[in-house]
């Protein structure tokens, strides 16, 4: 069984519900934990299939976002000093929302990003190879990669079928 949460602290109350009603010997057979716990985890065990390498970084500042990302825009520096935090945390939010709703770069919108001076596209594209480049990965991305793993190699995809026989979700949040 794998139990999947949102939030350390209810991943922690799932593990003692477990310990009340499984017998010892058999709760090696339930895994509780949050959702970014387990992409984590599978990512840093097959994620080469899909561009993550180890040891993995994770990102969850917009600076560090930030950080990776200028050197690969291909804008002069003198312009991206001029643009906004406002803009910044824009951009990462768009980003965010497109890797949650598993939109890949290539099919973002055009709209124009940090002043015009790119294109949501183009930054989401260039935040993937600054993130690969790095051996990155942040928190949206992982649910991403993790799904894109699952889906698309079917080795992994089958291992994790036969190893998890079922999936609880915790609908609280």
């Amino acid at each position: 069984v794998l139990a999947l949460t949102y939030t350390v602290r209810a991943a922690g109350e799932l593990r003692t519900r477990v310990e009340e009603v499984v017998d010892q010997a058999d709760r090696w057979r339930v895994s509780a934990m949050t959702f970014h716990a387990f992409c984590l985890d599978l990512l840093e065990n097959y994620g080469e299939p899909v561009g993550i390498t180890t040891p993995v970084t994770v990102l969850n500042d917009d600076e560090d976002k930030r950080s990776i990302l200028e050197p690969v825009l291909g804008i002069a520096s003198e312009a991206l000093d001029r643009v906004s935090d406002r803009d910044w945390k824009e951009l990462f939010a768009e980003i965010s929302r497109r890797k949650v709703d598993l939109v890949p770069p290539e099919a973002a919108e055009e709209a124009p990003m940090l002043g015009g001076l790119t294109t949501l596209r183009a930054a989401y594209d260039a935040y993937e190879t600054a993130l690969a480049n790095a051996s990155g990965v942040d928190f949206e991305g992982m649910l991403f990669k993790a799904v894109e793993l699952l889906v698309n190699d079917l080795w992994v995809g089958e291992h994790y079928r036969r190893m998890y026989r079922h999936v609880l979700v915790d609908e609280g949040q």
